[in-house]
């Protein structure tokens, strides 16, 4: 009985131990900025070890997690360097939950140096489209990161363009997309890939690329 209350006491010492670790943990790293909907990525944020906030590799501002661990305090040129302190709701090895007022905003963590070496061989560098009666949509990738998306709706006369990132994770053979606007925003998985042809399983539905 001894040697159980033992093993259950040490579990538990160990447990808390482990969430305190996790919870007081640096936040230093490479993260997609998620979506309202939870649904796709935005863009690509980096929380710096020097303090520096970039977005999309460019400068953004400053960062300071606070000493016991639970707020982190962020400088942005978008808040004209105003500090704002931001409660550490949750984290873990691979999302970083923040929480100012009643607005949550999560981060998904990648480690992108080694997204960037998948990316230099990733079978969809290239540019793909997807067509329909009126609508084409084409899809950019080119090294190391970046991604054009354009949109040609024939109905309307119309056509929008955005930019963002994207990586390829080779090991779970997904690609990860994030753009502030546009089709496929998120994860899909590659059911198959050949010189001209791809298929994606994205949000349960199966979407044809061809390749121009």
């Amino acid at each position: 009985m001894k040697r159980f209350k033992k093993i259950v006491i040490g579990n538990i010492v160990g447990t808390v131990a482990l969430s305190a670790l996790l919870f007081g943990a640096d936040i230093a790293g490479d993260y997609l900025s998620v979506s309202k909907d939870g649904q796709g990525y935005r863009m690509p944020i980096s929380f710096k070890k020097n303090g520096k906030v970039t977005l999309m590799g460019m400068d953004a501002g400053t960062w300071k997690e606070s000493s016991d661990g639970k707020t982190v305090s962020i400088s942005s040129v978008f808040d004209n360097g105003k500090s704002k302190t931001y409660t550490i709701k949750s984290q873990s090895s691979d999302m970083l939950v923040l929480k100012i007022d009643e607005n949550e905003i999560k981060y998904h963590k990648i480690d992108k140096t080694k997204l960037l070496e998948n990316n230099k061989q990733a079978p969809v560098i290239g540019d793909w489209t997807i067509k329909t009666a009126n609508v084409t949509e084409t899809f950019s990738f080119s090294l190391p990161d970046n991604l054009k998306y354009v949109k040609e709706d024939k109905s309307q006369g119309t056509t929008d363009t955005a930019e963002g990132n994207w990586y390829y994770d080779k090991q779970k053979k997904q690609l990860l997309i994030a753009i502030m606007k546009g089709g496929m925003t998120g994860e899909s998985n590659i059911k198959t890939v050949s010189a001209n042809k791809m298929t994606l399983l994205y949000q349960g539905k199966s979407i044809n690329l061809v390749k121009k």
